[in-house]
């Protein structure tokens, strides 16, 4: 009978597990910029509208297909692995 009660648990702690190792935005960002093939969607609070086309412009020449960029709940912007580590000072002057 304990040995049922394990199984649940597993798959539990194996979707937790997975879900935060994987390439996410925080769980409650201030808001977030979903990056999709290049295009972006802006998530939570919004963003100007100069911003959002510079940053565009930014990943424009690095073919994104899946990413984000979210503010966490402390202020710190948080990247996706996708996003360049070459752009991402240059993204956080935009939005600073």
């Amino acid at each position: 009978m304990p040995f049922l009660l394990l199984i649940p648990i597993a798959i539990v702690a194996g979707v937790l597990l997975g879900y935060f190792l994987s390439d996410h935005p925080p769980l409650n960002p201030r808001w977030a910029l979903i990056i999709l093939y290049n295009d972006i969607t802006s998530e939570g609070a919004t963003l100007e509208d100069w911003k959002i086309s510079t940053i565009r412009e930014l990943i424009g020449p690095h073919k994104i297909n899946d990413g984000f960029i979210a503010c966490d709940g402390d202020g710190r912007i948080v990247f996706s692995d996708s996003i360049p580590a070459e752009i991402r000072q240059r993204i956080r002057n935009v939005l600073g």
